[in-house]
């Protein structure tokens, strides 16, 4: 698809092994709040071209954040906006890459650059939060630290110009083709 000397191209990332593990960990996260539903959310990763492989076969690896900052924990981040991830996809050239992956956010807290793990929960210390967020009132953000509650669903690949775009730019056409997706 061409948009103001852009291109995008849209490819379904199907790891049937990582696809198990989503769903195990699904049920197990479900079983631990008594059965009540999993917030799931489709959320989007910018990675450099030389991790996309890496994703597709082994899942995102929290072991490898940092390259962009820990400001809400150690753990793999993931945005609600996709012009929010553009800033973590680059490239020498002006070819970017992200994906959308299905995340478990399940229940959140407010994260911290310290955490390796998301905090416990009030007056609970053996249950802990499934995940963190930059804002509990409007969260754009998600850090996980549990691989397994991510699967990477799409990879995205688009390039931009380093002109003005004539029409409407890459991002407006990302959020037209997923307006569906939550």
């Amino acid at each position: 698809m061409g948009s103001g000397g852009c291109s995008l191209e849209v490819s379904t990332v199907f790891p049937q092994h990582v696809c198990f593990y989503y769903s195990r960990q699904k049920g197990q996260m479900q079983k631990q709040n008594g059965g009540k539903e999993v917030d799931e959310r489709q959320l989007f990763h910018g990675t450099s071209t030389n991790f996309v492989d890496a994703i597709c076969q082994q899942n995102f690896d929290w072991r490898v954040c940092g390259l962009h900052g820990t400001s809400y924990g150690k753990g793999s981040y993931f945005a609600r906006d996709a012009a929010y991830s553009h800033h973590y996809s680059k490239s020498d050239t002006h070819s970017h890459t992200m994906f959308l992956a299905r995340v478990l956010v399940g229940d959140f807290v407010r994260g911290s650059t310290s955490f390796v793990r998301p905090p416990a929960k009030e007056g609970q210390s053996n249950a802990f939060y499934d995940s963190c967020v930059n804002s509990m009132s409007d969260p754009t953000i998600f850090v996980v630290f549990e691989k397994h509650q991510v699967y990477p669903e799409y990879l995205i690949q688009y390039s931009t110009s380093s002109k003005p775009p004539a029409g409407p730019s890459i991002f407006v056409a990302l959020g037209n083709l997923f307006t569906s997706r939550q």
